[in-house]
């Protein structure tokens, strides 16, 4: 469950003043950068500090809001069915895919892993803010396109290759920073077309070259030498 959580709050977070601390990152996001502070108040005036305990959902595919969201703190599980995306970590931003469209549907559960505090900002807000201050719009259109390039990359690395580099490209990109995802095989082989079959076998042979151990569903990615 999320709770409201006052802006005009003065608790301290490591000596530090939790407003002063939300500024400087918000400041130091992709979204203001270049922009000025006129434009940070405005922001801040109109979004929403909100917590949540470990374990509680901030978005699911039927509940979700069309705002863009700020990790102040804690950190947040991303999935997409069985499929373990990534973790969101301070300064990280979500919610792109609820704002300007008609989809009645988000793309991923968002989980706290641990006690969190997120910054929402309305879809009304940020076209407020795009409008006002054009360099956020050009700012947000960078960021987009980033994401496009990368999910262009994404698809391109599972379209090519034998079952095996297919397999090892997924789990390469859904890994988290520790080298670690938990995903079934049934949902890898969806994912990428692929029989059953061929996926155990994919992971038989990634072991035996020492890119990967497995534990039932949780896969670690062995470190690499450098070229």
């Amino acid at each position: 469950m999320l709770e409201n959580v006052p802006n005009e709050t003065e608790t301290k977070v490591n000596g530090v003043e939790r407003k002063d601390a939300q500024r400087d990152l918000i400041r130091e996001s992709f979204l203001f950068r270049e922009v000025p502070e006129e434009a940070l108040n405005f922001c801040l005036a109109r979004s929403r500090e909100e917590q949540a305990a470990r374990g509680a959902a901030l978005y699911t595919p039927a509940r979700f809001r069309r705002c863009l969201g700020l990790v102040l703190a804690g950190r947040v599980r991303v999935t997409r069915g069985e499929l373990f995306v990534g973790v969101l970590e301070r300064g990280d931003w979500f919610g792109a895919a609820a704002l300007f469209n008609d989809r009645e549907e988000y793309p991923s559960t968002l989980t706290a892993l641990a006690e969190c505090r997120v910054l929402f900002l309305p879809q009304d807000t940020v076209a407020e803010l795009m409008e006002r201050w054009p360099r956020v719009g050009a700012n947000y259109v960078r960021y987009l396109s980033g994401r496009i390039c990368f999910l262009s990359d994404r698809l391109n690395s599972l379209a090519a290759g034998s079952a095996e580099e297919k397999v090892e490209q997924f789990l390469l990109r859904s890994a988290d920073a520790c080298g670690r995802v938990t995903v079934s095989a049934t949902a890898i082989a969806q994912a990428l077309g692929l029989g059953r079959a061929s996926v155990y076998r994919a992971f038989d042979r990634l072991e035996e070259r020492g890119v990967l151990s497995r534990a039932g569903k949780t896969f670690t990615l062995n470190p690499r030498d450098p070229m």
